[in-house]
C-alpha cells in the first residue's frame, strides 16, 4: 500500500461464551449447573466432553469492527477499476491527512491517492492486499502490504529524474510493507510506512518492471 515508501530509494494483528444446556427436571442437576457456571467452569453432560471457553478470548466491538472495515474499504477501493483521486481522499481525515515513512519526508493524502492513480493508469489490473487487524483501540495494521499487476497501460515513470518505461507486460509484486492506519471518526487520521524487503513503492515497482535506479 504505501507506494510513496521508496520515492527516492527502491532499497526499504470473555467473549462470555454461552453455555449450551440440557434440560433437566432434577433439582440437584439445577444446582449443579448453577455452580458450575458461576465459578467459571464447564458444563458436561453425560457421555459429553468438557467445553471452556479462554477467557483471553473477547469478542469485538462494533467500534473495532469499525475500524478494521475503515482499512478494508481502502484497500477495496485502490484494487478497484473505478477508483478515482477523490474517493481515495475522502476515505482520509482531509486532503493534508500526513503520511510517514522512514527515509523520506512526511507526504499527504492527497499526494498519496495521485501516486495510486498513477499507478493504476501504467498497470491496469493493480491489487493491493495485507492481512488488516487491530493493532490497539483506534489503530489498525494492514500487515504484508503488498502491490501486483501486470505493466499493460501507460509509461510509467517512478520520478521526473528517470527515463519512462513502455509497457512490456511485465508482472510487478512488491515487497511487503507493515502499515499503521490511526482511524478517527470512521476516517484515517494517520498514516505510516515500514518497508519489509528492498522493493517497495514507486521505486520498487519502476526497477522491477525493467528501470533503472
Amino acid at each position: 500500500m504505501g507506494l510513496l515508501q521508496r520515492f527516492t530509494n527502491h532499497k526499504k494483528k470473555e467473549d462470555k461464551s454461552e453455555f449450551s444446556e440440557t434440560e433437566s427436571t432434577s433439582k440437584s442437576s439445577r444446582t449443579s449447573k448453577r455452580s458450575i457456571r458461576s465459578s467459571g467452569g464447564s458444563i458436561k453432560s453425560p457421555g459429553s466432553t468438557s467445553h471452556k471457553v479462554p477467557s483471553s478470548v473477547k469478542a469485538k466491538t462494533p467500534k473495532e469492527n469499525l475500524t478494521e472495515k475503515v482499512i478494508q474499504d481502502l484497500y477495496a477501493l485502490v484494487s478497484d477499476k473505478g477508483c478515482t483521486a477523490e474517493k481515495i481522499v475522502e476515505m482520509f481525515a482531509s486532503p493534508e491527512t500526513p503520511i510517514f515513512h522512514e527515509d523520506i519526508p512526511t507526504t499527504t493524502a492527497q499526494v498519496f491517492a495521485q501516486i495510486i492513480m498513477t499507478v493504476r493508469l501504467s498497470f491496469p489490473d493493480s491489487k493491493f492486499t495485507a492481512d488488516v487487524k487491530q493493532a490497539k483501540p483506534g489503530v489498525v495494521l494492514a500487515d504484508d502490504s503488498t502491490f501486483s499487476g501486470t505493466f499493460t497501460g501507460v509509461d510509467f515513470q517512478a520520478l521526473p529524474s528517470v527515463a519512462p518505461l513502455t509497457a512490456n507486460d511485465r508482472q510487478v509484486i512488491l515487497d511487503p510493507e507493515r502499515v499503521y492506519f490511526t482511524v478517527e471518526n470512521g476516517k484515517i487520521a494517520k498514516m505510516e510506512v515500514i518497508a519489509m524487503g528492498c522493493h517497495t513503492g514507486v521505486g520498487g515497482i519502476y526497477v522491477l518492471a525493467g528501470g533503472e535506479m
